[in-house]
């Protein structure tokens, strides 16, 4: 990926772009759809079209005529104004005074300030936020307030043109006097957590966005070695689940080997945080596997492993929650990513000792 990237003030560009950097600014025009990844991304120009990207941080003081589609380790901040759709992934996302969205927003996030005007409905999942908009449509809040001191508000000047519904497990939202409700408030008391989780919780989605950082990142740094992993564990499936199966119930017998001696102490825990970084890579190339499966009859020209990525992790995190069958299928999805895993740097050892051989023999 390169250093930066940036269309300068003044600057016209007709064409969608695809990029990856590590800073992102858009000063001029672009006429296309920007999809990227990077740690910063700043729109202060205009983009004709939509903006699909991935970041640590994203402000946008400019135009965007299509949809927004963002996902952020850190923060959204939104001054300017958004013609379509805003979906926002996001620890923060702020949404300025003179800020505007032309349809609906989907908001995910543990904390959210919303001022300006937006369209449409709003459907958010937030722990904290603080609400003095003008929303078109229906206010929709699903409301994680277990571990939150600070209410959810609807402060003056707030203008709803629908109803306020929301759903939370212990306080009821505060909703000013002076703010403007056209229809009713209705609010459902949730109840606790099953063990099956609660799909669609911000909480889901916060995993969800760090798996989709982290695959992003992988397919960024190292797309050649992604792709090898990716070949490979269409070789023998079978066989690198075995691999993977004996690999993983040996590994509490040699986690308890080590902590036997004193020695050995320091040993057993530098395996057991490798042993955790290894099931956690392998279902997570077995997702972009799967995005790449899914793919399979998609002609796609540029960036099809960052596509492949997006989709497959998405697509895995969904089969991973279903009730009942979701652990196993996660379990597979382990089991096969060791073994293919195992295989693949078996294979890159064997690779170097082969041109020693040859030397060997012409000796």
């Amino acid at each position: 990926s390169q250093e930066s990237f940036n269309i300068k003030e003044g600057e016209k560009i007709e064409k969608s772009i695809y990029t990856r950097a590590e800073k992102i600014i858009i000063e001029g025009e672009l006429i296309g759809d920007l999809i990227c990844l990077s740690k910063d991304i700043q729109i202060k120009g205009k983009i004709d079209g939509d903006l699909l990207c991935a970041s640590k941080k994203i402000s946008i003081d400019g135009e965007i005529t299509g949809d927004l589609r963002a996902a952020a380790a850190e923060n959204v901040l939104l001054s300017g104004k958004v013609g379509g759709n805003a979906n926002i992934f996001s620890d923060r996302f702020i949404m300025g005074k003179f800020s505007s969205i032309g349809k609906e927003l989907l908001l995910f996030a543990k904390n959210a300030s919303l001022r300006g005007s937006i369209k449409k409905d709003v459907q958010a999942s937030v722990n904290e936020a603080s609400i003095q908009s003008k929303i078109g449509g229906d206010l929709n809040l699903d409301i994680d307030d277990r571990s939150s001191a600070e209410l959810v508000s609807v402060e003056e000047n707030s203008y709803i043109g629908g109803s306020i519904n929301y759903s939370s497990f212990n306080k009821k939202i505060k909703i000013s006097d002076q703010a403007y409700i056209n229809e009713r408030v209705y609010h459902k008391f949730k109840k606790t957590e099953t063990k099956t989780g609660n799909i669609f919780s911000p909480s889901w989605f916060y995993s969800l966005l760090a798996c989709l950082v982290i695959g992003l990142i992988l397919t960024s740094l190292w797309p050649k070695k992604i792709e090898k992993v990716i070949e490979r564990t269409s070789i023998r499936p079978g066989r690198s689940f075995l691999a993977g199966l004996l690999f993983f119930l040996a590994a509490p017998i040699i986690f308890i080997a080590l902590m036997i001696t004193i020695i050995g102490i320091p040993l057993a825990i530098i395996f057991i945080l490798i042993w955790l970084l290894l099931l956690f890579l392998a279902k997570l190339l077995m997702a972009i596997w799967l995005g790449n499966k899914l793919l399979e009859k998609i002609t796609i020209k540029k960036h099809r492993l960052f596509i492949s990525a997006t989709v497959g992790i998405i697509a895995a995190k969904l089969i991973w929650s279903l009730p009942f069958i979701g652990w196993v299928i996660q379990l597979v999805f382990v089991l096969l990513g060791l073994g293919v895993l195992f295989f693949y740097f078996k294979k890159g050892k064997s690779d170097k000792k082969k041109p020693t051989n040859k030397k060997a023999k012409k000796k």
